[in-house]
């Protein structure tokens, strides 16, 4: 019996240490998946901007560089490319929503944990 009340204060007595690593640890990843993003969408403008050049010069090679079909292929390219990162953004601000949801919701069940041990 003794022992178990030992076991039980010492629980009792780390809980805001766990509780506290875990908020770090959530704002951690929060700002790592933030900075991945930014470096995932530098990474796509210059795809694109390859991808584009690479589009102009060959109709440029055709001779076609100041055609209407050219104009408006590459004027597509570029909307398609805006729109993948238009979308790639609000895909990454869902997921990002959906974990600082899952954060507040495993924090607030830690609290009324807490409360009931109390």
């Amino acid at each position: 019996m003794k022992k178990t009340i030992i076991a039980l204060s010492a629980l009792l007595l780390a809980a805001p240490v766990f509780a506290a690593t875990t908020h770090a640890t959530d704002e951690t990843v929060a700002k790592a998946h933030e900075n991945a993003n930014t470096a995932k969408e530098k990474l796509h403008q210059a795809q694109n901007e390859g991808e584009e050049l690479k589009l102009k010069s060959k109709h440029a090679a055709e001779g076609k560089s100041d055609s209407t079909t050219s104009k408006v292929s590459e004027g597509s390219q570029k909307a398609w490319h805006s729109t993948k990162e238009g979308t790639e953004k609000g895909w990454n601000a869902t997921k990002e929503g959906a974990e600082q949801g899952w954060n507040k919701t495993k924090e607030e069940a830690e609290a009324l944990k807490k409360k009931a041990t109390e």
